[in-house]
């Protein structure tokens, strides 16, 4: 299942991005896809960068027939891994993208002029930040070495702050589309879902929880 975000896309409405709003849509789509005649009522939610960063929102309203996540790079502090990176105000990538998502879809609120009027954490920031404690659900989380300044932090906080008791991070330096639809990743990414989603007996319950991509150099 791929939908819209509220106000994007074929989507009606106006919508909120990184709110609450968003997460408790995202958990009303969960219910509907578990609940459909061709649903086993064990849903898994798979995506890179929005597509993975919605996933901590949806997971922490705790949707009943969630079964699995793998929000595969995505930050999950908006201000101090996007915004503020190390406390350096991000204009580059930051502007450009709040720009299309103005041009793009209906939202409450210009995404990009809020962040310049904000320099400091406040609630504004704080609502935009999911509750990455009241995720509980089996979570395979990908940080990437190669994507600092934007998913990079955001990734292994998920994965050391999230409530889950059966959480795995899988690691690399590529890059973060090519790596994503690699062979290796998908085969990564369909035994973990087979595991959850269909109860396969692949052996996953044994795979180390953390995976850390080391390369080296030969010559002088």
């Amino acid at each position: 299942v791929v939908c819209d975000l509220r106000g994007f896309g074929t989507s009606e409405g106006t919508g909120t991005m990184l709110s609450k709003q968003e997460g408790e849509d995202y958990h009303d789509l969960i219910e509907w896809a578990g609940t459909q005649p061709w649903s086993n009522g064990k849903v898994g939610l798979l995506g890179v960068s929005y597509l993975a960063l919605s996933q901590y929102r949806a997971a922490a309203e705790q949707p009943p027939h969630l079964a699995a996540i793998c929000p595969w790079e995505g930050f999950s502090d908006v201000y101090r891994d996007f915004a503020k990176p190390g406390g350096v105000r991000e204009r580059g990538f930051f502007a450009m993208w709040g720009k299309i998502t103005n041009k793009s879809g209906r939202t409450t609120e210009d995404l990009y002029a809020q962040a310049l009027s904000r320099p400091e954490l406040d609630d504004w920031w704080k609502l935009r930040m999911p509750e990455l404690s009241r995720i509980n659900v089996p979570m395979l989380v990908c940080g990437s070495f190669s994507d600092h300044l934007l998913h990079t932090r955001g990734s292994f906080e998920a994965f050391r702050r999230v409530s889950s008791k059966q959480k795995w991070i899988w690691t690399h330096r590529g890059g973060k589309w090519c790596v994503f639809y690699g062979d290796e990743a998908k085969a990564t990414q369909l035994r973990f879902f087979e595991h959850f989603l269909a109860g396969a007996d692949n052996g996953w319950d044994q795979v180390p929880p953390v995976r850390i991509a080391i390369h080296e150099t030969s010559g002088a």
